[in-house]
């Protein structure tokens, strides 16, 4: 109601990918609130704080960072292969595999956690849980 928006089907989808990435938090039904690694994306002084909360949100989503843990330090065109392995052992269609992959490209790409290496892109392996 805060900010003005009705509770879509679309609108609940987005609520929920940012509890998983630790940018919401449920306080009660019906509401939410930003939390600290939100605050640090929003509120970051420089660039490398703002990627440092980034990588948060990233190792905080269980699915994503499950596919980062396994690519660090291999090329996004390992990717493919490991989407298959992926699909075999979880109950996710072929439209919801592509869109996740969607999802973990750019969040890669937003924590800068992609090199470019011998023309292709490589996955850079330095997150730990904390």
């Amino acid at each position: 109601m805060f900010v003005g928006l009705r509770l879509s089907r679309r609108t609940r989808l987005e609520i929920c990918s940012a509890v998983k990435y630790g940018l919401l938090e449920r306080r009660s039904v019906g509401r939410v609130w930003p939390t600290n690694i939100a605050r640090q994306i929003v509120m970051s002084k420089t660039p490398s704080q703002q990627i440092t909360a980034m990588r948060k949100a990233l190792l905080h989503a269980p699915v994503l960072s499950d596919l980062y843990r396994c690519l660090q330090g291999r090329h996004l065109s390992d990717l493919p292969p490991l989407i298959e392995s992926v699909k075999s052992s979880a109950a996710i269609s072929s439209a919801d595999m592509h869109a996740l992959v969607t999802v973990l490209i750019r969040s890669l790409a937003d924590a800068n956690l992609l090199e470019v290496v011998d023309g292709g892109q490589r996955v850079i392996g330095c997150l730990h849980r904390s």
